[in-house]
């Protein structure tokens, strides 16, 4: 019984890996439009417990057909990647400015995709190494 458990944990984070290579693939062709956006902050989230890790997200804000957007970006990390009044090259969707893709998180989205896919990978095969033993 818990093989199985162990193999649909596998099974679901190969998964999430997937799914984040398609939303990635998804974020590239629909976002075309060069902009230059300005780090208009950084949100400090301070997690409590064991970790104690600091998470740093950037806000920014461009400009578009005149108007100000100001968007938060959807990757957090504990690197001091950001510092406000920064100028960051956005891809945003014409059709829907506030949906953006920035190259800039490529490598924290490259890791969390091989960190997803390896540990599924490895539960998976554990679990069919253990069985074949």
């Amino acid at each position: 019984m818990g093989e199985i458990f162990v193999i649909v944990l596998g099974a679901i984070f190969v998964l999430l890996g997937i799914l984040m290579i398609v939303n990635l693939i998804r974020d590239r062709k629909l976002c075309t439009y060069p902009v230059d956006a300005k780090v208009a902050d950084v949100i400090i989230t301070k997690r409590k417990g064991r970790g104690k890790a600091t998470v740093r997200t950037a806000v920014f804000e461009y400009y578009f057909e005149g108007k100000v957007y100001r968007i938060k970006d959807n990757v957090g990390t504990n690197e001091k990647k950001y510092h406000t009044d920064d100028i960051v090259e956005l891809y945003i969707e014409p059709e829907k400015p506030e949906h953006f893709y920035c190259p800039k998180n490529d490598m924290n989205t490259y890791t969390g995709i091989v960190v997803f896919i390896f540990m599924g990978v490895l539960a998976i095969g554990s679990c069919i190494f253990i069985a074949n033993a």
